[in-house]
């Protein structure tokens, strides 16, 4: 989710907290666990760092170690240790608790997106992505956002933080049903689609699909009125078995390559290079490919530059590209 929906949900979680007797019957401890779980709940999001280390590093790490098993474990515990060290609390179990499931929270729902989360890791590396909701969720956010504003009103009564995570498991169970019978009308049209990627876009009820069959890749919409087939695509891969082993051990390639579950690639010969572009097409926006990885190889199969990343503008892309000559 994006960072204003899991700071609205951590503020939630605080209020909530107070269904917890210890944390309701001590006013000083209710406030520490208030502002842990807010804490917690932007905490696994401070790998955007890495930004600074180039798409790449960040691409290959986003909702990775931060969203993890061990980070899971590893946030609340630092996260209690700090706020015992500050205000001395006897009562740290609970603390750390509510750190806890702030933690769990964030990574749970990161999950839900189409861009998803390592959270198996370090027992998998495969990235959990269900897609059944956006990154924002204008319900989810709304829920939240007029929970908070209603406890105000009503001075954090605890039924409003129960009824607005009621609405908000519910909401999250039917957009997954939705996904379910999604998969279930492609495979009815295409038996053998084989993977099928679904992700939610910001309007309510619609969703971006692509999947495979045999040696075609389909690019699709849902909405209410149906399933509509936007692109079809053959797949081609001389090229790429010809240079595999030079393009894979590109960092911009390779951290693509274990980013995007499906993927495109075109050809474009130059006078003096070639220029290979993946395109995850899990990211089409206005008939374009905007999530990519291009390399330039010149003759004797060496790359000369690369880049991986979003882009939605061509000539952008290029300067990219030529900066990194």
């Amino acid at each position: 989710m994006d960072t204003g929906t899991h700071l609205v949900m951590g503020v939630t979680l605080g209020g909530l907290a107070s269904i917890d007797p210890i944390v309701a019957a001590n006013p000083e401890l209710s406030e520490t666990v208030f502002w842990t779980c807010v804490i917690a709940s932007q905490i696994p999001d401070i790998d955007t760092l890495l930004k600074s280390r180039g798409n790449a590093t960040y691409i290959r790490n986003h909702r990775g170690y931060t969203h993890s098993v061990y980070a899971q474990v590893l946030w609340p515990t630092v996260i209690t240790a700090l706020a015992v060290l500050l205000v001395g609390s006897m009562y740290w179990f609970h603390i750390w608790l509510w750190a806890f499931i702030a933690i769990m929270i964030h990574v749970i729902t990161d999950s839900f997106n189409g861009y998803g989360t390592q959270i198996l890791r370090p027992f998998s590396k495969k990235w959990v992505a269900i897609g059944a909701v956006h990154t924002f969720d204008s319900y989810v956010f709304a829920i939240h956002f007029l929970a908070i504003v209603c406890g105000v009103f009503f001075q954090f009564h605890i039924s409003i933080f129960i009824f607005a995570y009621l609405l908000t498991i519910l909401h999250f169970i039917r957009r997954t049903f939705v996904c379910k019978n999604i998969r279930a009308l492609i495979l009815s049209i295409f038996p053998k689609a084989e993977p099928i990627i679904i992700s939610s876009t910001i309007r309510q009820g619609q969703y971006k699909i692509a999947f495979a069959v045999n040696d075609l890749l389909y690019v699709a919409r849902y909405t209410k009125e149906g399933l509509h087939i936007v692109d079809k695509i053959e797949k081609r891969d001389s090229f790429m078995e010809i240079h595999e082993q030079q393009i894979k051990e590109d960092p911009n390639i390779a951290a693509f390559l274990a980013f995007s579950p499906i993927y495109h690639h075109e050809i474009i010969q130059h006078k003096d290079y070639t220029e290979i572009r993946l395109m995850d097409l899990r990211y089409r926006n206005h008939s374009r490919y905007t999530f990519v990885a291009v390399a330039h190889i010149d003759p004797l199969g060496n790359i000369i530059s690369s880049y991986t990343g979003w882009f939605f503008n061509e000539k952008t892309l290029q300067n990219k590209l030529n900066l990194a000559k």
